[in-house]
């Protein structure tokens, strides 16, 4: 439903529908946040699709910037749920008022409630909207728990590394010990002799 096409090909309709202007200006703005939520959808859609490279998470998550890609989507989605639901309390004021002015003026002034009508079905499309977005946002997350998970995987296996290291040069410094204990006795045994010799 256009609006604008309509007051178009029925000029009548904007002086008899008092919320048309409105209607007008809110469907220009529900088309644009839906134009911001599907081009963001595109970049979740890329990171879902394993970084659009069709190589293994595994290596798409230790590049420096694939953490940061997530974060700023993630941002990204947040704010434009935030200026959904704004717009959908402004939608929902709208309504009312539409319907508090229909119910005081007299029938017989003949005004239309089309304009009322296409608030509505506004509001409805972006409350389908609003859920499409939260829907984005908790496969953000996801991915970003993944990222975290995948991560922290990763890390183990290094301390893991790392203690089976610690514990070959621990079984070596133990048998440097024993060869520095050995060569002290050994010192200690033919030492005063050598000393005796000697004077």
């Amino acid at each position: 439903m256009n609006i604008l096409r309509q007051a178009q090909e029925d000029p009548g309709t904007l002086g008899s529908c008092p919320y048309t202007v409105d209607a007008i200006i809110m469907q220009d703005c529900a088309y644009a946040w839906k134009a911001v939520a599907d081009q963001q959808r595109e970049h979740l859609l890329y990171w879902e699709d394993n970084g659009g490279q069709g190589i293994p998470l595994r290596s798409i998550i230790h590049q420096s910037h694939a953490t940061e890609n997530m974060y700023g989507l993630s941002r990204t989605f947040e704010v434009i749920l935030g200026d959904l639901n704004d717009f959908d309390e402004r939608l929902t004021f709208l309504i009312d008022h539409g319907k508090r002015c229909s119910a005081m003026t007299p029938a017989t002034l003949g005004l239309s409630e089309s304009g009322t009508e296409t608030l509505v079905y506004l509001r409805s499309r972006n409350r389908m909207w609003t859920r499409w977005v939260q829907n984005y946002r908790e496969r953000t997350h996801l991915i970003m728990n993944l990222f975290f998970s995948i991560g922290s995987q990763a890390d183990s296996r290094t301390n893991l590394e790392i203690a089976d290291l610690t514990s070959k040069i621990a079984v070596d410094a133990q048998r440097d010990s024993s060869s520095m204990i050995t060569i002290a006795a050994v010192t200690m045994v033919f030492l005063p002799g050598t000393f005796i010799s000697v004077s």
